[in-house]
């Protein structure tokens, strides 16, 4: 996504987040996993890829649009922020 290029995902994990109908083709699970990943419909991301390959026009927009939502989101700040809250919390669990 963050290279301009069409993204077709399964709506499961964590890039739910930043995951739109305007910057990707989301696609329900079919199945989810013990791991928390999961599967997606078959019969959807079939659907899905024609879809692409017949309006590629649409397919580089919500790509144009995924690398600019991804990179009003993710930052090297925010990732700092986050990484910097994990350590914090694993402080305070081996100090208590």
């Amino acid at each position: 996504m963050y290279c301009r290029l069409t993204a077709a995902i399964v709506r499961a994990g964590h890039h739910t987040a930043y995951l739109t109908e305007q910057n990707s083709f989301p696609l329900r699970p079919a199945r989810t996993l013990p791991n928390g990943q999961a599967e997606p419909s078959v019969d959807e991301l079939r659907r899905q890829m024609r879809r692409v390959f017949r309006d590629r026009s649409e397919a580089q927009r919500r790509g144009a649009r995924a690398r600019n939502d991804l990179a009003a989101c993710c930052t090297a700040e925010r990732a700092g922020d986050l990484i910097e809250g994990h350590l914090r919390r694993i402080e305070g669990a081996l100090l208590a």
